[in-house]
């Protein structure tokens, strides 16, 4: 890896010299890895980190740091586990939204629901928040709140959407965000293309991964740049670490998402990628 992000040696010290967490230096224990030096230099041959990794490591045997939290469920692998979401590194999450005042968090994981209320917050946006449950009352709600901004994604905002534009119209709308692992892209760019929708590649464990170029959906390619808090590597699947201070740090993760690099006119030299 060359002229590696001067954040990841902070990352990789901290977990090879945490006092009492050793996390990393058991699971790197036969790759003969012993330092955050050397871990740097051969970081593309660290062995990756898997679901089954965390889900099989009791919470309280993967905590790096201690700091305003709250624990969540990862409830989308086939064995649940728990991870606790710093807010320090919550208010870094980048969704492109812009001049936002008031938000409809409308997901369908209640703790997703929760933790994207609480970045809300920390943007100084006021969230309400809708429930999977009363999904038919969503428009109404928005409308009587007069929301400017909408987080949400796309297997929710389908059934409501014609309701929630006669209710509030298209010009209410500052910030559509979608969040997901994976796109029907087509759909979102006939549906959605006159909200300059902000499409958020992500996960329940690792929050952002990566954010569409608005410049390449406007022109229908589904080209991804990484979020500024990822390092991002192509090997078929996304292999993503993720620079925040995390509670459990993730480096060098198996998102289980299928990509392939890509090239964008916009980049000016930054990594793009589109999904497999």
């Amino acid at each position: 890896m060359t002229a590696p992000d001067p954040r990841l040696y902070e990352l990789l010290s901290q977990v090879f010299e945490h006092p009492t967490c050793d996390f990393y230096r058991r699971h790197y224990a036969n790759s003969g890895i012993r330092t955050a030096a050397d871990a740097t230099a051969a970081f593309d041959r660290l062995p990756a980190l898997t679901r089954a990794h965390l889900a099989r490591t009791p919470l309280a045997e993967r905590l790096f740091f201690e700091e305003r939290c709250f624990v969540k469920i990862i409830r989308s692998t086939d064995e649940p586990f728990l991870m606790r979401a710093n807010l320090s590194a919550l208010s870094k999450e980048q969704y492109g939204v812009r001049d936002g005042a008031r938000a409809l968090v409308f997901l369908a994981d209640s703790d997703e629901a929760m933790e994207k209320s609480l970045w809300c917050y920390e943007q100084n946006i006021l969230p309400m928040v809708c429930e999977k449950q009363i999904a038919q009352l969503a428009p109404r709600f928005a409308a009587d709140y007069t929301i400017d901004t909408l987080l949400t994604e796309e297997n929710m905002i389908i059934g409501f959407w014609p309701e929630f534009t006669r209710l509030l119209g298209l010009t209410a709308l500052k910030n559509l965000v979608l969040f997901g692992s994976g796109f029907h892209f087509q759909m979102i760019h006939r549906q959605f293309l006159p909200q300059n929708p902000v499409l958020i590649l992500s996960l329940p464990e690792t929050g952002a991964i990566a954010r569409i170029c608005p410049d390449a959906f406007v022109r229908g390619n589904w080209i991804f740049h990484p979020d500024a808090n990822c390092l991002i590597e192509i090997d078929e699947r996304i292999i993503m670490t993720k620079l925040a201070r995390l509670a459990t740090p993730l480096i060098r993760y198996d998102t289980g998402i299928n990509a392939r690099k890509a090239e964008c006119p916009c980049s000016g030299g930054r990594q793009a990628f589109m999904l497999v």
